[in-house]
């Protein structure tokens, strides 16, 4: 609960190894949540992200900006 509502800021998917979770990152579908806001960012759930986005799916919780993706992260 606190990480939830935590100030945040945003860092590149490549380089979220090792932060905490801001907010519930799902791939769509199934919706099933890979990342919970508290929970550490391991190299084994980036590369899964990233292979969820390399298979063009729906990966809510990520931000895109200028072809790169960012993940919330608590500050």
């Amino acid at each position: 609960a606190q990480a939830f509502a935590a100030s945040y800021r945003l860092v590149p998917l490549e380089k979220s190894p090792g932060q905490t979770a801001a907010c519930l990152v799902c791939p769509y579908p199934p919706g099933i949540p890979v990342l919970v806001p508290g929970e550490e960012i391991t190299e084994q759930c980036a590369a899964q992200i990233r292979r969820y986005l390399d298979q063009n799916m729906e990966v809510h919780g990520l931000q895109k900006k200028e072809n790169i993706f960012f993940i919330p992260v608590v500050s």
